[in-house]
């Protein structure tokens, strides 16, 4: 169950930053939008509207020092599909390697990055899904928090976010496609056969409109999913409207049919669409989020790591087996060599009686003799007594 501790975080956009605080099953979210263009967010001035939001967003939480969730615009990052091979004892082996020399130009060691596998299991080749986000940006963020008295409980890319604010907008379907169109992008996730499917945007070209820009993204939704069958499209954002009337002309040959999402569906209410998703995500009373892109030096917690957090406790399950294992051994063990030594107790009393008897059978061939010495003595003293009255 969610908690009711009020949650925060930075949703950071190409035009804006939007600081929201919510308190899962409670009242209305707090905003507010600082004027801090992602592009310019270097700057001192920009900095300093930022701190300023922030040491107001951090009245609002509790603790010595509140932790905060923060979403960077989807080209802060880089979103990439691979097929990870076919590996036994899947808990037990290290994380799959990431090919990040053909994914980005950046080194290996100045880029942070989370794999997650995308649907199968670990006997067989699997798609999956790798977010890379540049290692500056990512201390970029801790820094500034850090700054403002906060740490980075949680950073991910808008399409991340998107994904995990929009499950439950698409229902049970088996093949959903959340679309969210955004000022200058559109933000896209599948849901299919139940869990989390791959996530991305698409960038609008100059001068595309809303319209254009749906369909294109819904091509590359459906391009990089390959879905076999119908398909459920829940549209949401300002122009979601405009856009349907594009999408279901389309929507026979793609075999789509359209849900238009109104904002009396969202929770919470009250938010911008930039900031919409975060929230969502803060209303939900998540943890995780669905690409974990901080630096491991600023990670709140080893634990907060999936990989290690299964590993410890398949190795805790494991321990707990040959515990019991041992145990059992132990218990039955001391049970042999009880039933041993009563059976050989039973032996020795057995011993111990039959010599009992051979004493017993002794005793009574001793006692006439031991009878006629009594009669013998008694006859000696009547004598002496005779003798002596005589």
């Amino acid at each position: 169950m969610p908690g009711t501790r009020t949650r925060g975080g930075i949703a950071f956009t190409e035009r804006s930053a939007h600081l929201v605080a919510v308190t899962p099953g409670g009242e209305a979210p707090w905003h507010l939008a600082v004027d801090a263009p992602w592009q310019q967010r270097r700057q001192p001035e920009i900095r300093t509207r930022l701190l300023a939001g922030l040491q107001q967003l951090r009245s609002r939480l509790s603790g010595r020092r509140p932790g905060l969730w923060v979403c960077l615009p989807a080209r802060a990052g880089s979103l990439h599909r691979l097929w990870l091979p076919a590996v036994r004892r899947r808990w037990l082996a290290p994380p799959a390697a990431v090919p990040l020399e053909r994914l980005t130009p950046l080194p290996p060691t100045e880029v942070v990055h989370h794999l997650r596998r995308l649907q199968g299991n670990a006997q067989e080749p699997a798609p999956a899904q790798v977010a890379i986000l540049p290692r500056r940006e990512a201390e970029w963020t801790a820094a500034l928090l850090a700054e403002a008295g906060l740490r980075l409980r949680g950073l991910d890319l808008a399409p991340g976010y998107a994904a995990l604010a929009a499950r439950t907008l698409l229902g049970e379907s088996s093949r959903s496609l959340f679309l969210l169109l955004l000022p200058g992008a559109a933000l896209w996730a599948w849901r299919q056969d139940g869990r989390l499917g791959p996530v991305g945007h698409t960038r609008a070209r100059p001068g595309e409109k809303a319209p254009d820009l749906a369909l294109r993204a819904a091509q590359e939704a459906i391009q990089a999913a390959e879905p076999h069958g119908p398909v459920q499209v829940v549209l949401a954002g300002e122009e979601a409207a405009a856009a349907s009337q594009t999408l279901s002309p389309a929507g026979a040959e793609l075999e789509l049919s359209l849900r238009l999402c109104t904002r009396e569906e969202l929770t919470p209410a009250g938010l911008p669409w930039d900031a919409w998703p975060l929230g969502a995500f803060l209303a939900q009373g998540r943890r995780t989020t669905l690409f974990d892109l901080r630096p491991p030096e600023v990670a709140a917690s080893w634990l907060d790591r999936p990989a290690t957090t299964r590993r410890l406790a398949w190795a805790a399950a494991l321990l707990a087996v040959v515990l019991a294992a041992g145990s059992l051994g132990g218990a039955w063990y001391t049970l042999d060599r009880a039933r041993r030594g009563l059976e050989q107790s039973k032996a020795e009393l057995a011993a111990v009686r039959g010599q009992v008897r051979q004493i017993k059978a002794r005793l009574a061939r001793l006692g006439p003799l031991a009878a006629a010495e009594r009669s013998r003595r008694e006859a000696g003293r009547l004598l002496e007594l005779v003798a002596a009255r005589l």
